[in-house]
């Protein structure tokens, strides 16, 4: 049975040595150390031999694990750093090139479309105001020339406070 561990170690080196990619490395590890792998199918026939032998077989089989993880490890840290290499390679900077220039924003597609249409109306012979953004109840009133407003209104132009009660109404002084 030791022979046989020697023989699957061997083998396993050699296909680790011939081994360039991840995944090939990946699958060789599956082969002998993964669940169902050779070196596990070897453990599994521990109990065949005698009791004076298991002790040195579980030894040496766990070195023999030991060692392939180690050397796959190994080798998969060489893979990634030759990629890391290559990509260093590839996308290098110079830094002897002029630098990019500044982007400058752009006009928002609202106030694009709002200046069209001033521009329209312009051509038409329209004359563009500027106002406020909120007309006022008074202002409005005032603008329309409506004199006849409503009592509390009236008197919320003179200072006064407009308080109604059910069934009556009257206007006090303001502050």
């Amino acid at each position: 049975m030791i022979k046989d561990l020697e023989e699957l170690q061997k083998k396993a080196e050699e296909e680790l040595s011939r081994a360039g990619t991840e995944e090939e490395l990946l699958v060789i590890k599956t082969k002998y150390l993964g669940r169902k792998g050779l070196l596990t199918g070897l453990l599994r026939n521990i109990t065949s031999l005698p009791t004076e032998e298991r002790a040195l077989f579980g030894k040496r089989s766990n070195e023999v694990k030991d060692i392939l993880t180690a050397k796959i490890e190994d080798i998969l840290q060489d893979i990634a750093s030759r990629k890391r290499d290559e990509t260093l390679l590839r996308e290098r900077i110079d830094v002897t090139l002029p630098g990019r220039g500044i982007r400058y924003g752009r006009i928002h597609p609202v106030t694009q479309v709002s200046r069209e249409i001033c521009d329209i109306f312009a051509g038409l012979g329209f004359s563009i105001v500027e106002g406020p953004e909120v007309e006022l109840h008074l202002a409005a009133q005032r603008a329309l020339g409506d004199l006849a407003m409503h009592r509390c209104v009236a008197g919320h132009e003179r200072g006064q406070e407009c308080q109604a009660e059910p069934g009556q109404e009257r206007c006090t002084q303001g502050r």
